[in-house]
């Protein structure tokens, strides 16, 4: 298979048998000179062929017993970092140089750090850093003894961090005495990284005689070596760095990282430790150790919260965080014997922790502290939403029966639903007709997320139970958000029909404001059987159920409402209906809803509904040209006329509408800066007349 290079030299070589004659070294020389020219070409789709192509023989070249096919490539690259090979070329080189360069490299990668180019620098370090020989680490200590910018000095006291080389010991430790604090924060990283007996030692030598604004950057340092010596099984020279670094002369943040890996290093009985912490006054310590609980093993946290009672109340409240954290339910005789704390920060921490620890015998404690109030209260309850477990549920439920108090009846449904309790769904039906219209408010909410379609037919017993007003709404709300699960709109009200036809007429009546939240043909004839009757009342809900409609497609039927009753207030209510629904979902052509509006602007007789029709030509069913020569002549009169700029200026926010109107759209927009008295406006309108 074989790619040509556009403009430049040959023929590159790609993958299979090709690329893996290329890699052979008899036939290396002959493809990188072939492609070193296009690697260095300026033309970006030029470079990229032949870069990419030499690419692939150097990972080729990676692969176990290639060994001299990767020398020889390490060679040829190395040969061609002079200044006679472009810059791009030279990166390029560099950058393959990072994994495939070994010793037969290292000089010529070293000559090019040195390179006029910055960017040629920094990818020779790069190179240099990465490679694996000790030849390596001398030249780049080398080049550290001879530099002066303190730039340079970091970048390379981050390769000798990078590198972790022992043998470079005495050089990272030499700009310790730096005058540049950046350089000996990167020196101190670098000795850190190689966490040798010796660089710590020179770490701690200038810790003793360190300026205070590098305590704390030499003591990081001192940390991490001494955490590499633990990750190299050196337990006790650790140890030795952690204890010394527990002086208190140190930075807090120090000492506190000092004895989190005292923990790590420690032999003796750690539950001691911690509790010896835990009762001591130093607060950043007794974080520390508690901190320490999630790494005990099983036998040692249960000893642990056996010492609860014998803490401080502040390191009771750090322990029993720890433990909810951690979720070992061996514990909960220990945090329940703690719970009742005369202390209430304890209290608190240990309510907090049941979430975790408990089961269903701390219900009835958790229910009890419902009764305190305030943060008490708020932890409670926190929990019992948490709490999992067998037999959770069925406490809470038992507890929300028998409760003679309203709130608190109302307030465990409302846990119930936080925590999904399906299993509450036959006792929240029932409650959805309790007697007190708290209750049933709180019962239908949580019904309307727990609940089932085949649920429908009982929760519409707790519509018709409900108060008329707010109470009414929010059932109506909560059956209509259950049946709005059901994909196809149609099918949305059948279980509320399979018992509408068996009602008694009143019951009928009631539901038909219901049908028309939910929609679907079937539903929609109801409601034009009611808005038909000579019953005033029936006709009434009848509008109320249209009103309530959910989609665009009743929008026509709300318009003859409002041209045919002889009562405002259904005038009023099917305007504010069309109005809303005029810009919803619909399976009209988008021009009809326009004609709509101008039908419905004739019948306004309030400035109130003309700017809300003017409102709803920006929407996505409206939005066209004609809608912009519609709402152009109320920009003239006063009443309508902000409204009306803001739905030019709505209008002209669409690109796809107005640039090719562009010269009608100048028009209105010059309009709507003369009048508009939002500054803002204004800015919008000037900025899509310029068509920015």
């Amino acid at each position: 298979m074989f790619r040509f290079c556009a403009g430049t030299f040959v023929v590159g070589i790609v993958f299979g048998t090709t690329l893996l004659n290329a890699a052979a070294p008899e036939n290396l020389r002959q493809s990188f000179e072939t492609l070193l020219p296009g690697m260095g070409a300026e033309k970006i789709a030029e470079s990229q062929s032949a870069q990419q192509q030499w690419e692939n023989i150097c990972l080729n070249l990676c692969k176990p017993g290639k060994e001299p096919g990767r020398i020889e490539a390490s060679r040829l690259m190395a040969e061609n970092l002079g200044p006679d090979t472009p810059s791009g070329a030279r990166i390029w080189l560099l950058r393959q140089l990072e994994y495939l360069g070994g010793r037969e490299s290292v000089a010529a990668i070293a000559a090019a750090m040195d390179d006029e180019d910055l960017l040629v620098g920094r990818a020779a370090r790069r190179a240099l850093t990465n490679n694996p020989s000790a030849e390596a680490s001398q030249q780049l200590v080398a080049k550290l003894a001879r530099a002066e910018d303190p730039v340079f000095k970091i970048g390379l006291l981050n390769a000798l961090a990078y590198r972790a080389d022992p043998s470079t010991v005495a050089a990272a430790a030499k700009p310790l005495n730096d005058t540049n604090l950046a350089v000996v924060a990167a020196a101190a990283r670098a000795l850190g990284e190689i966490g040798t007996p010796e660089a710590a030692a020179n770490l701690k030598k200038a810790r003793e005689n360190s300026p205070p604004q590098l305590r704390e950057v030499l003591g990081n340092a001192s940390l991490r070596c001494a955490a590499t010596m633990v990750a190299r099984g050196q337990r006790h020279a650790a140890q030795a760095i952690y204890s010394e670094l527990r002086n208190p002369q140190e930075p807090e943040s120090v000492r506190l990282g000092a004895l989190d890996g005292l923990f790590t290093v420690a032999d003796e009985h750690p539950v001691a430790k911690i509790c010896a912490i835990l009762r001591g006054s130093d607060r950043g310590a007794a974080g520390v150790a508690a901190a320490q609980i999630a790494k005990l093993n099983a036998t040692e946290v249960k000893e642990l919260a056996g010492n609860l009672a014998y803490l401080p109340p502040a390191s009771q409240v750090l322990a029993l965080e720890a433990l909810r954290v951690r979720a070992d339910k061996r514990v909960l005789p220990d945090v329940v014997a703690i719970a009742r704390s005369k202390d209430p920060k304890v209290r608190i921490a240990a309510l907090r922790a049941l979430s975790s620890v408990g089961d269903a015998s701390v219900v009835p404690l958790l229910l009890e502290a419902l009764s305190d109030g305030g943060p008490t209260a708020r932890a409670a309850r926190g929990s019992l939403e948490a709490l999992y477990g067998e037999h959770v549920d069925a406490a809470i439920i038992a507890a929300m029966q028998t409760s003679e108090n309203i709130q608190r009846r109302a307030l465990l449904i409302e846990i119930l639903k936080r925590r999904r309790s399906v299993a509450a769904v036959p006792v929240l039906l029932e409650e959805s007709r309790h007697s007190e219209p708290h209750v049933r408010t709180y019962a239908m909410a949580a019904l309307s997320q727990l609940a089932q379609h085949d649920d429908v037919p009982e929760m519409v017993q707790g519509v018709l139970v409900a108060d008329a007003g707010s109470e009414r709404d929010g059932a109506e709300k909560a059956v209509m958000l259950l049946c709005n699960r059901v994909t196809d709109r149609d099918e949305r009200a059948d279980p509320i029909l399979q018992v509408f036809d068996t009602l008694a007429d009143e019951d009928q009546k009631s539901l038909l404001p219901l049908l028309g939240r939910i929609g679907g043909k079937r539903s929609l004839e109801k409601i034009q059987t009611a808005l038909e009757s000579k019953d005033p009342d029936l006709y009434g809900v009848g509008v109320r159920a249209m009103c309530n409609w959910p989609d665009g497609d009743v929008a026509q039927e709300l318009l003859d409402i409002f041209q045919s009753s002889q009562e405002e207030t259904y005038r009023l209510q099917a305007m504010r209906a069309f109005i809303r629904v005029i810009a919803l979902r619909h399976e009209r052509p988008n021009s009809e809803s326009l004609e709509m509006l101008r039908e419905a602007m004739k019948f306004c007789s309030r400035d109130e509904e003309r700017n809300l029709i003017l409102s709803r030509t920006t929407s996505a069913e409206i939005r066209s040209l004609e809608a912009l020569q519609f709402v152009l002549p109320y920009l003239k009169n006063p009443a309508t006329a902000q409204q009306a700029c803001r739905a030019v200026v709505g209008l002209a926010h669409h690109r796809y509408l107005r640039r090719p109107n562009q010269a009608e759209f100048n028009k209105a927009l010059n309009e709507v800066i003369a009048v508009s008295d939002d500054p803002a406006l204004v800015d919008q309108a000037r900025r899509y007349r310029s068509d920015l």
